[in-house]
């Protein structure tokens, strides 16, 4: 009978301890927060869970880092397990951490029962970037490419080169943009391409730190459609305007500053040079309006003069 009795009290222990099956950790939302080198201060969010835990009492998780060191947010806080048989631990909190710029490290988390009676660890890596880029984008317009990016944060930023292909594989660098430096608020940046190719155009942004490290960003493309080069000059002496195209001109017009229309010819069709005499218009600001072959519209403002 006294055998049976502690049977019953060995089992009742055993079903006590907490049982960790599967355990992980995982990072999010790194953020610059102040200082450089090897004292670089950030914020980073991680999440710990587990599988399963058996347990009726509470279990301690914290937080630890390969390197440099966690200023606030490791330290041990109870979890209280109120679930029998089974529960699933889910942890979430935000370190913040002193190390240095550039780095890689390991952030570790732990799950450890009441009296050392059970625990499970996992580790998660993390690159601490020096420039947070939050969106890099370029469009079409105006015969040319403008692009522009933004950064959330920056470390000791030299700046950056900015990269073109037409293959998206090759790149060669076309400008440079000084950075911020040190910088923990958003800061925009925008560069044009004078002279893109038609078709598809890929750039890529080469950021540069004052100790001559550098990293790339994601590969973009922009899709480009030459349109037609018209030029416009105005003869002072000669009382005319002469239009120099390589593409065919279907329609020329010319308005006044009200709007009414002081010139039209319908039936150009042809390429190279044409002549406009002006000689029948008033003096004062005109627009003038071209429309090639291929529907494009080209417009220019001119004063007129009278001798």
């Amino acid at each position: 009978m006294k055998l049976f009795k502690y049977y019953l009290i060995l089992l009742f222990s055993i079903s006590c301890l907490p049982i960790f099956a599967v355990c992980n950790v995982t990072t999010s939302n790194l953020k610059y927060v102040s200082g450089s080198g090897a004292n670089t201060v950030y914020t980073l969010n991680v999440h710990y869970e587990t599988d399963e835990v058996q347990n009726n009492s509470n279990v301690s998780v914290s937080f630890s880092i390969s390197s440099g060191s966690i200023t606030s947010g490791g330290g041990a806080i109870n979890c209280p397990c109120n679930s029998i048989p089974a529960f699933k631990l889910v942890h979430d909190r935000t370190l913040t951490i002193t190390v240095a710029q550039g780095a890689s490290i390991i952030v570790s988390g732990i799950a450890v029962g009441p009296g050392n009676s059970g625990s499970c660890s996992a580790s998660s890596s993390s690159v601490l970037l020096p420039v947070e880029l939050v969106e890099f984008k370029g469009i079409s317009r105006d015969n040319l490419v403008y692009l522009e990016w933004e950064t959330a944060s920056e470390i000791e930023n030299e700046g950056f080169e900015i990269e073109k292909s037409s293959n998206g594989s090759t790149f060669e660098k076309f400008g440079f943009l000084k950075g911020e430096g040190n910088s923990t608020v958003s800061k925009f940046y925008n560069f044009s391409d004078r002279q893109p190719a038609n078709g598809k155009n890929y750039y890529r942004l080469k950021q540069i730190d004052y100790n001559g490290k550098y990293s790339y960003s994601n590969i973009i493309s922009v899709k480009f459609n030459e349109r037609s080069k018209v030029q416009v000059r105005y003869d002072f002496e000669a009382q005319n305007i002469t239009l120099s195209s390589e593409k065919k001109l279907q329609r020329v017009e010319i308005f006044d500053i009200s709007g009414a229309k002081a010139y039209q010819n319908y039936q150009l069709n042809q390429n190279g040079e044409y002549i406009i005499d002006l000689h029948n218009l008033m003096t004062g600001i005109y627009f003038i309006r071209i429309i090639n072959e291929q529907g494009e519209i080209i417009t220019s403002r001119f004063t007129r003069f009278k001798m």
